[in-house]
């Protein structure tokens, strides 16, 4: 239900990636374009999933606790579950600070509800999940709720409230029909330094600059992803100007420039065959 503090700033790894291409053929500049794109897109849109994890996100996994669970899925316990679950959802913004204080202020609201309400089965478990949420609000609290000021190392944590959560977690699944959170515990990300400091490090190791990393990051502060990662990846490539990708999958730096700045001079909703056809003339990808 609410789950480490590893989940609760969950982040993805950057996936590096190079797609081949000769920069002789047109179709490969497109191949490689797109690829870029949709990597760029995956890289920011994804590298922090939530700064609160979802507590219900869609899972198939088995049960974490190993325990088994019946009870009432219309008890004032679901009730105020089902509620957090909603406040946990991720917001389309990745780094909408403000969704992040909502859902942290509101589940600290139903906390209390949650223990008064708790089955025999979890009455030990809910204090500590308590006692740990409140902590969470502390480092939010402290960083003026802006989840990238969040420090990973002040959220404290140890095994006897993961047990507790992993058992809370359970039960809601089981009984209140909230599925279960679908993040890896085992994933080895930061214990300290803040949301920002690894975001920077991720772009950077992925070839960008440290200005195109601060840019890609306050880009997606103001901008929700509504789903489309390759547009999301022409925008940032556009406002970021962005090579990098392409001087991997083998074009010249001033070819990547060139195309950047292509890029810049079309609309949002071009096509692809458009886009070949600005970015192969443009930049004499095709001689």
């Amino acid at each position: 239900m609410i789950r480490k503090p590893t989940a609760l700033l969950a982040t993805a790894i950057i996936a590096l990636a190079a797609c081949g291409g000769d920069d002789d053929s047109a179709s490969d500049t497109t191949t490689a374009t797109t690829t870029a794109a949709s990597i760029t897109a995956d890289s920011a849109s994804a590298a922090t999933t939530a700064a609160i994890a979802p507590t219900t996100a869609a899972s198939t996994a088995p049960a974490t606790s190993g325990a088994e669970f019946t009870g009432d899925v219309d008890s004032p316990f679901c009730v105020a579950g089902r509620q957090v679950d909603e406040l946990q959802q991720t917001p389309p913004n990745p780094l909408d600070s403000d969704s992040y204080r909502a859902a942290v202020e509101g589940t600290l609201e139903l906390m209390p509800e949650l223990v008064a309400n708790a089955p025999a089965e979890l009455a030990d478990d809910l204090p500590l999940a308590q006692a740990y949420f409140e902590s969470v609000h502390a480092a939010f609290a402290d960083a003026g709720f802006d989840v990238l000021a969040v420090e990973f190392g002040t959220i404290p944590d140890d095994p006897a409230t993961r047990a507790a959560r992993d058992r809370i977690e359970d039960y809601m699944e089981q009984v209140c029909g909230v599925p279960a959170d679908d993040d890896d515990d085992d994933d080895e990300l930061p214990t300290e330094g803040t949301m920002r400091d690894y975001l920077i490090a991720q772009f950077t190791e992925a070839g960008n600059t440290v200005e195109q990393a601060d840019c890609m990051i306050e880009f997606m502060r103001t901008n929700s992803t509504d789903g489309d990662s390759q547009a999301l990846g022409f925008a940032l490539i556009r406002e970021c100007g962005l090579t990098s990708q392409w001087v991997a999958s083998g074009f010249t730096q001033e070819q990547a420039d060139c195309m950047v700045a292509e890029l810049r001079k079309l609309p949002e909703d071009v096509s692809d065959a458009e886009m070949e056809a600005a970015l192969v003339g443009g930049c004499g990808l095709d001689d």
